[in-house]
């Protein structure tokens, strides 16, 4: 077991007995079964899944607090279902994201997922994934010179015709022109 856990590098601590880490964690990269010679405050934000902690295994859900002792070893395990898929979309707006791909990525199958999500977004997925390419273009014309045709691919749309109509017809107003009247707001 002690092999093969993952050794866990903190701050030295010479001068002080207490620090602490802010660390948000995508659920997707959790640290594997490791240990360190420090206590650690585990307090999920979201998500649920699995502990193991020493030689206990329990569930976790959003909302728990854990406190780990120096030197146990110990490991999340998180649901992919209960993962907040925003996070997913942040990653991977810029290229086309199907609906079996997410729906794979949560376990789910295509129908259930899409259910799912109109259920806690009100929305279906893929306006979701629309409206937070048309923010990410918005923030890319008010505080970049890049343009518009850069712009529309750095926000993930396939084409510029289709991003121009897209844009236009959501914020009622051309990207370039959304561009003039936001950049003279500055």
């Amino acid at each position: 077991m002690e092999e093969a856990a993952i050794p866990y590098q903190l701050p030295e601590p010479e001068n002080h007995s207490f620090f602490f880490i802010d660390q948000r964690i995508d659920t997707r990269l959790e640290a594997k079964l490791h240990r360190h010679d420090a206590w650690e405050l585990y307090c999920v934000l979201q998500g649920k899944g699995t502990r193991m902690a020493g030689d206990m295994l329990m569930p976790f859900a959003e909302g728990d607090v854990a406190l780990i002792p120096p030197s146990m070893h110990h490991h999340w395990e998180y649901n992919p279902a209960s993962a907040e898929v925003s996070a997913y979309v942040m990653a991977h707006y810029v290229h086309p994201i199907s609906l079996d791909e997410i729906a794979s990525e949560v376990g789910m199958n295509r129908s259930a997922f899409c259910s799912w999500f109109r259920r806690c977004k009100g929305m279906t997925f893929s306006r979701f994934v629309m409206q937070y390419r048309l923010e990410t273009a918005c923030g890319l014309l008010e505080h970049s010179q890049k343009s518009v045709s850069e712009i529309c691919y750095l926000a993930g749309f396939g084409d510029i015709p289709h991003f121009v109509r897209v844009f236009t017809k959501e914020k009622g107003i051309s990207p370039g022109k959304y561009r003039k009247v936001h950049q003279q707001m500055f």
